[in-house]
């Protein structure tokens, strides 16, 4: 079948694996406990549910202790700079539902061309390593959404510069608060970012997982949103 004629999909890789997470436990294991906030009788569920409804743009405020906060930019930088450590980060971290979505998608039917966006070659890499299972491809930073009919897009402010190429297309953001207004779940808005382009394509919402769950401040449980 002509590739051309296939709906061509572009994904970013941390929709498919939660690297934020993965920065997070990664330095908690392998980092003095002092640094951080007392997050002994966390669950995961709520660990995770911390960094998906946190306010600020670095997900490492959700674990290490205040007084650090203007530290927390060059710790990630850091990371993420060095192939070494962005590997053993990747270790660390989980993959989404989204993912199964995809593998559902690519093994049943014969219509998508799927392209993984990746933000460097580690993460390709680790693509790489399920190349002889999934038929997609990998590209690092892709900046032409222009061939793209579908975008799934961690965080919304890596769009405010592509109205024009993203215009009348599908954009699937990553339920979590840097999408919301005010960085606000419960708002149920969509990002003040979106102003600038919102009435040229269609924004929906895909959950990272099966079941997010709402907490109070000590992490107990109130309900489940379905």
């Amino acid at each position: 079948m002509d590739l051309r004629k296939k709906e061509s999909i572009l994904l970013d890789f941390d929709v498919l694996f939660d690297t934020e997470i993965g920065v997070c436990s990664y330095l908690y294991i392998n980092s003095k406990k002092e640094f951080f906030k007392d997050i002994d009788y966390w669950s995961y569920d709520f660990f995770r549910y911390s960094i998906l409804t946190r306010k600020e743009e670095n997900p490492l405020t959700v674990i290490f202790k205040d007084e650090y906060k203007d530290s927390l930019d060059s710790i990630y930088n850091d990371l993420f700079d060095s192939p070494s450590n962005w590997e053993k980060v990747l270790k660390f971290t989980p993959s989404t539902d989204v993912l199964k979505i995809v593998v559902s998608m690519i093994e049943e039917f014969n219509s998508y061309h799927m392209c993984i966006n990746c933000k460097n070659e580690t993460e390709r890499r680790k693509l790489k390593l399920m190349g002889n299972e999934l038929k997609f491809k990998c590209k690092i930073n892709e900046d032409n959404y222009s061939n793209y009919s579908s975008i799934y897009k961690r965080n919304i402010k890596d769009l405010v510069d592509k109205r024009d190429e993203i215009e009348g297309k599908s954009i699937y953001l990553y339920n979590y608060s840097m999408n919301y207004f005010n960085r606000d779940m419960t708002t149920k808005a969509i990002s003040e970012l979106a102003i600038p382009i919102g009435g040229e394509c269609e924004f929906k919402f895909i959950d990272p997982y099966k079941n997010i769950y709402v907490f109070d401040e000590e992490g107990e449980e109130i309900e489940e949103q379905k």
